[in-house]
């Protein structure tokens, strides 16, 4: 058999039988790298990668998908994450990965509500939420607790708290803690106890007496604070006038009521509130008909005024207004509260002026346990 010759590397070959020949593939190379590979939360790095000897390449981990042979691709992640690539060519397959640091990476629970008053007995629903670098996340594991056992006691897992039978103050005794990426944080949120009325709303009076619970969101002011026995105590939210300062006060709000009066006042004749108040009735109905729309034509809301002594029994406000009682006191007894939970649609206020020095005091008995709305009193306010 003759076979042809051929040249290779200077050197005759003249192959005088069959002879084979094999050619080998190079074998596929990978670069891939982060630039920068720490940047902060929000900052954003590029990733690069060049392939040889490849006809394909797939990503994995922080990323995925068909990539091309070569080619950069900007990322931003939330946490530290390794980015994998692998690359496919006729002598085989490579992998390469590369991991982008995220430094100061943080995890925070924060607890709603952050504080709440509650009777023994009664229950309150709290809820966590947890965020990584700022974005809500769902953490790997939540648990709550309750640091301060005679606080009550809390489901661990749904956070479902019941209040226990001591009456006092307990700070920060509810807590969450939640695990995520490796990381763990917690939140806190308080909890009162009471017995007796808690007033959700301002409170301004010469004299305020027996006031224990307040609102969170709620201020008191006046010339002093006691408690039943005539004891000084301390409240948050609490403002101190002297004798000059709540005259000054007084001296306004007799101003401001006269042009409230006088412009918007609708005499109201009955001495006893129960059952529905519809504070910003139409004026062809009666503000305790049991009718509710809102009269649309005064948006600011209905003004009532009584003159002499007022008794309101427990009562459900609707709309906004307010009620102001010229020469008499006011006796509140159950509970008032407002028609919707939505307080831009219902507001009440009450302000109690004396004339002649008769009246200007508000007395707000035990039975009632919880009390909406803002009051003034140009007397005393007082919580039996």
């Amino acid at each position: 058999m003759v076979a042809a010759s051929f040249v290779s590397g200077g050197v005759v070959y003249n192959p005088t039988d069959t002879t084979n020949f094999s050619v080998t593939s190079a074998s596929p190379t990978l670069i891939l790298t982060a630039n920068p590979s720490s940047i902060s939360a929000g900052q954003v790095s590029q990733l690069s990668w060049t392939s040889t000897n490849t006809t394909s390449c797939v990503a994995a981990g922080g990323w995925s998908g068909t990539k091309s042979l070569a080619g950069n691709q900007a990322v931003q992640p939330s946490q530290t994450t390794t980015y994998s690539i692998t690359c496919t060519g006729p002598a085989g397959q490579v992998t390469r990965q590369v991991t982008v640091t995220v430094i100061g990476q943080s995890l925070t629970v924060s607890i709603t509500p952050t504080a709440v008053n509650l009777r023994p007995g009664q229950t309150q629903q709290f809820v966590a939420e947890v965020r990584y670098n700022g974005v809500i996340v769902t953490p790997t594991s939540l648990t709550w607790l309750v640091t301060t056992p005679a606080a009550g006691t809390i489901d661990p897992q749904t956070g479902l708290f019941e209040a226990g039978s001591i009456t006092a103050s307990f700070p920060l005794a509810i807590r969450a803690d939640a695990a995520y990426v490796g990381q763990s944080a917690f939140g806190r949120a308080s909890v009162n106890i009471y017995t007796g009325i808690q007033i959700r709303g301002n409170v301004s009076g010469q004299a305020v007496t027996g006031l224990t619970f307040l609102d969170p969101k709620s201020i008191v002011v006046g010339r002093s604070l006691t408690n039943l026995t005539g004891e000084r105590i301390e409240l948050p939210g609490y403002e101190f006038t002297d004798t000059e300062e709540w005259a000054g006060r007084v001296a306004q709000m007799r101003i401001t009521t006269s042009r409230l009066v006088r412009e918007f006042g609708r005499e109201m004749s009955a001495g006893r509130i129960s059952g529905i108040f519809n504070l910003n009735s139409p004026a062809s109905s009666s503000p305790m008909s049991g009718v509710t729309a809102n009269d649309f034509l005064n948006p600011e809301g209905g003004v009532w005024v009584h003159r002499g002594d007022l008794v309101i029994d427990q009562t459900t406000f609707y709309n906004r207004g307010t009620i102001i009682v010229l020469g008499g006191d006011v006796e509140i007894n159950g509970s008032l509260n407002y028609g919707t939970s939505d307080i831009r649609k219902d507001s009440f206020g009450l302000i109690v002026l004396d004339e002649n020095g008769l009246g200007g005091n508000i007395t707000m008995k035990a039975n009632g346990q919880s009390i909406i709305g803002a009051y003034f009193a140009t007397g005393d306010l007082r919580i039996e």
